[in-house]
Formats: C-alpha cells, sequence, structure tokens
C-alpha cells in the first residue's frame, strides 16, 4: 500500500518532496498501528474495570447475607436461650 502511495508521489511531485512524504508514511503507519492498538487496549480496560466492579458488589452481597444470616441465629440462641430459662423458672415457681 504505502509503496504504490510512493510510486503515485513520485510520478506526480518532485523527488525531494516524495523523499520526505515517504518517510512521514513509513513513520504514520506504526504511529497508526500503535493507536488502533492503544484503543483496543483501552476498551479491554473498561471490560476489565466492569467485571472487577460486579465482582465487588457480589462480594458486597454475600457479605450482607452472611451479617444477616448470622443476626437470625443469634435472634435465634437468644430466643432458645430465654424460652428455657423462663421455663426454669416456672417450673421452680410451680414446685415450691
Amino acid at each position: 500500500m504505502i509503496l504504490v502511495i510512493f510510486y503515485f508521489m513520485m510520478f506526480c511531485t518532485g523527488w525531494n518532496k516524495v523523499k520526505v512524504n515517504y518517510y512521514k508514511l513509513m513513520f504514520l503507519e506504526p504511529v497508526l498501528q500503535n493507536q488502533t492498538s492503544m484503543d483496543g487496549l483501552a476498551a479491554e480496560k473498561s471490560q476489565l474495570e466492569l467485571e472487577m466492579r460486579e465482582i465487588y458488589d457480589k462480594r458486597e452481597s454475600v457479605a450482607q447475607w452472611e451479617a444477616q444470616i448470622s443476626e437470625i441465629i443469634k435472634w435465634y440462641r437468644n430466643y432458645y436461650f430465654m424460652r428455657s430459662w423462663f421455663a426454669l423458672i416456672i417450673k421452680a415457681l410451680i414446685w415450691h
């Protein structure tokens, strides 16, 4: 592709202009390739950041579930303890 442009420019303009433009094209192509690869990397980075945010949100929800479950277990233990304690008091009151 570059050679076609180079030969076209060589016939349309003077040799010095062609030489300068040829070197511009030679250096411009890698820059454009790097730009496209940078765009791809930026898109990949944003995708990974989105995935990390989703994982963090899931981790937070799991932590909230664990906290709620532990509160339910504590409530049940307290309820069971208080029930047995009241049963002992009532039994003691009845027998005395």
